[in-house]
């Protein structure tokens, strides 16, 4: 099922949507009206897919400020003023992509709840990823995971460690983190770094080590997430991820092979298998425990 809506045209049609579910509501309502309040047009597209129903907004505006556009109570006719911090809470994956003439804002909501793999092999034409995580089994309890996404224009990558282990509060942290990390993707890390950790202040704290590959490898490092690369291993951080002063070590890195784990594992080399990945989890204290690694295909 798809719906296809001009919001200067055909406003009313979205009434047609409102049986579906609570949540489509809030956003049809949120994002649509603002788009005619505040921008100079738009299109909303609804699909009805077999798992999940996807929300998209595609905006003709000036763009927004994400510093200021998801504080709380904020409003501007300069931005679209939807309250995207209510939004981004209550949908299950948002993400949000800056265009010339305004922004496109795509937001899924699982038809029943989704659980987080945090495990996988990414290969593309210069890098290759691997992502495992122990405990996977009581994946619902496990507050580390990780990504590796390509945006068309560089690599993001991210690996954390959510404070406290073997719980569903630890787990669901680590959902949020995710969520929040792919929704600013699109916009260079320096820029969403503060906006994420201030939508993510009220959860549990976190280690995390997030970075992106341009040119070369830009990442910054909080708590005892560490890295290992040409052989030698990074220093714990001082600062933590969810803390009202957000203090980070920053890297600028030649690109090459880099693995980034958890607290609790020895790792002297850079696993390239999930055997790799499998054998160094094995040894691993009593934690949660993850292992990025991302080689350079020469």
């Amino acid at each position: 099922m798809k719906y296809k809506i001009n919001f200067k045209k055909d406003i009313a049609l979205i009434s047609d949507l409102y049986s579906f579910d609570k949540k489509l509501v809030l956003i049809i309502r949120e994002a649509g009206l603002n788009i005619v309040k505040h921008t100079k047009g738009g299109e909303f597209t609804f699909y009805s897919l077999e798992d999940k129903y996807r929300l998209i907004f595609d905006d003709i505006s000036d763009g927004f400020d994400i510093k200021t556009s998801f504080k709380k109570g904020f409003s501007s006719s300069k931005t679209l003023g939807i309250g995207l911090n209510l939004l981004i809470n209550i949908v299950d994956f948002m993400e949000i992509i800056p265009k010339k003439d305004g922004t496109i804002f795509i937001f899924d909501v699982y038809k029943k709840e989704k659980k987080e793999y945090c495990l996988f092999c990414k290969e593309f034409n210069n890098f290759k990823a691997f992502l495992k995580t122990d405990p996977f089994l009581s994946i619902t309890t496990c507050g580390d995971c990780g990504i590796f996404e390509n945006t068309g224009k560089k690599f993001l990558f991210a690996l954390w460690d959510i404070e406290g282990h073997g719980s569903q509060e630890v787990y669901l942290a680590s959902k949020k983190l995710k969520k929040l990390i792919l929704a600013f993707k699109h916009f260079d890390i320096k820029e969403s770094i503060d906006v994420i950790n201030y939508l993510f202040y009220d959860s549990k704290r976190a280690s995390l080590i997030i970075g992106e590959i341009k040119d070369k490898i830009f990442l910054y490092q909080f708590g005892n997430v560490n890295f290992l690369y040409n052989n030698s291993i990074s220093q714990s951080a001082m600062g933590i991820f969810g803390m009202k002063i957000l203090k980070k070590k920053e890297y600028i890195l030649e690109i090459d092979d880099i693995a980034l784990f958890s607290d609790g594992i020895r790792l002297n080399k850079i696993p390239y298998s999930y055997e790799g990945l499998s054998q160094t989890l094995k040894n691993k204290e009593l934690d949660d425990a993850s292992i990025l690694s991302i080689k350079v295909r020469k």
